[in-house]
């Protein structure tokens, strides 16, 4: 639309609510946020101070969107202008699935025994992922998280900054199963680690291996052996010819050969001689539910490229 510098005005309309996808504590606003103001400023008129990062939008209704609260940034502003945090970030990861559910629920019907301290939502495990550290740490679907190194999480938002601060060690957890309190010592990773340090760049997309934190996400659609698309630039061949973030490749077919694809290694061997105007079909999602997407790029800019990160 070429439009710059544009200013919208609204009301914060809850600090609890957040959008479907996203990890933190949000604060949800009426003011119009439209697609390319994420990243933009959510600023206080009543004393001009950034509040939130203008994040995300509610695509089904009018005047639901989110900033992330700035609050959340300030621990980590000077880290990454100093050049001293990974590239992605430092998290706690457990290797499960998180649930805030009110505390009647709660109390009624998995035994959690808040009495006169208790927080504004109670965390409940919906599922443990094998091979990670909630598993060998033995907590179990049902299980109501009461106290991370004996602090209580007020809700979803509040663990998370719980997690950020003992990413990469260990932490004693308390929690309620079925009516007993439960003490155990978790060995917490560091979520940021485990992202792939490499990736394939391909007609505007961005190809990246597994990884747990990945399977974790994509439960149900990927596999240890995969790679996923993690990004597709606005206005790039990629978006053009239908491709979207968060979907496995399985293959491709480049010059009439057909190029299975379970690793970094196996797409980077396929596209690396892709020229421009030369046509590549993907073959995307689960063998039993995919689909083939035709892909072509026509600009230098979107040649193939393999790069790896370092922070």
């Amino acid at each position: 639309m070429s439009l710059e510098y544009c200013a919208t005005e609204g009301i914060i309309s809850s600090v609890t609510n957040s959008p479907w996808g996203y990890d933190g504590a949000f604060l949800q606003t009426d003011a119009a946020i439209n697609p390319g103001n994420s990243g933009g400023p959510l600023i206080s008129l009543r004393n001009g101070k950034v509040i939130g990062i203008n994040t995300a939008v509610r695509d089904e209704s009018e005047g639901i969107g989110w900033s992330l609260a700035v609050d959340q940034l300030k621990p980590i502003i000077e880290p990454v202008i100093a050049g001293e945090l990974p590239y992605a970030g430092r998290m706690g990861w457990l290797g499960v699935n998180l649930e805030e559910i009110n505390l009647d629920r709660a109390r009624e019907d998995f035994g959690a025994q808040y009495s006169f301290n208790h927080p504004r939502k109670a965390l409940l495990v919906i599922d443990v992922f094998p091979k990670t550290p909630a598993a060998r740490s033995g907590l179990q679907p049902g299980d109501v998280i009461y106290l991370i190194n004996w602090m209580m999480p007020q809700d979803y938002a509040d663990y998370l900054a719980m997690m950020r601060d003992v990413a990469g060690q260990n932490c004693e957890m308390v929690l309620y199963r079925l009516g007993q309190e439960i003490e155990l010592e978790v060995e917490v990773e560091d979520r940021g680690e485990l992202r792939p340090k490499e990736y394939v760049a391909f007609a505007g997309m961005t190809i990246q291996s597994a990884s747990p934190t990945v399977y974790e996400s994509y439960y149900s659609m990927f596999s240890p052996e995969c790679v996923f698309i993690s990004d597709v630039l606005e206005g790039s061949s990629a978006e053009a010819w239908g491709m979207y973030s968060g979907y496995p490749i399985r293959g491709a077919i480049v010059n009439l050969n057909y190029h299975p694809i379970k690793s970094l290694d196996d797409f980077w061997n396929a596209v690396k001689d892709v020229e421009p105007g030369q046509p590549v079909e993907f073959f995307v999602g689960q063998p039993d539910d995919g689909w083939i997407v035709k892909v072509v790029y026509y600009y230098p800019s979107e040649a193939p490229l393999r790069e790896r990160v370092e922070h």
